[in-house]
């Protein structure tokens, strides 16, 4: 008990008992589990399975999978061409509209300008 109050907070450990009495503490040794008291796996009977319906399957998925992909590219680049003849309608609707304006304000104007005229 000397030892443990020259130097107080810290952990001080001690061995007990000898290697023998620290074993005897382990309790009795375990078999191993995985292949203790068993036979040698059986061989196995006839073929393996065959993989041939898998790999077709999965061939069928591939190309499902890239003719879908060309269809979706193809609708895509159609896409493109009509959204940049939308674009140029509108660029081609927004001029004529404010030329149409552009008139329409000259010709109201000149209008105005006569009926002013014509009330004096």
């Amino acid at each position: 008990m000397a030892e443990p109050l020259k130097r107080p907070g810290e952990v001080i450990m001690k061995s007990r008992g000898g290697l023998a009495d620290q074993l005897k503490a382990l309790g009795p040794r375990r078999k191993p589990t995985a292949m203790a008291g068993k036979e040698k796996p059986k061989p196995k009977k006839g073929k393996p399975p065959k993989r041939s319906r898998l790999d077709a399957a999965d061939a069928a998925l591939a190309d499902a999978e890239k003719r879908q992909a060309a269809e979706r590219a193809e609708l895509e680049k159609q896409r493109d061409a009509i959204e940049r003849k939308l674009s140029s309608l509108r660029t081609k609707h927004e001029k004529e509209v404010r030329r149409l304006k552009e008139r329409r304000d000259t010709a109201r104007d000149a209008y105005r300008d006569a009926l002013d005229r014509w009330s004096e």
